[in-house]
């Protein structure tokens, strides 16, 4: 598997729905890639909130969809 870096830190302040460049961005990715950020999010987040690694509270069966 690769080893994805976050982009630079970089703020901006957009309405909801507003930013069509995001969510075409991440629409572009594939699915691995899509749940490598959603990791990196969620271990910068625990470590920022908690302090502590933790893993997924839940386990959810994937099904797929006809």
């Amino acid at each position: 598997m690769k080893n994805y870096e976050m982009a630079p830190k970089r703020i901006n302040i957009v309405h909801k729905g507003s930013d069509r460049g995001n969510i075409d961005y991440f629409r572009s990715l594939s699915k691995l890639e899509r749940l490598v950020h959603l990791e990196q999010l969620r271990t910068k987040y625990m470590k920022w909130s908690h302090d502590t690694e933790q893993g997924f509270q839940r386990v959810y069966r994937v099904v797929r969809k006809a």
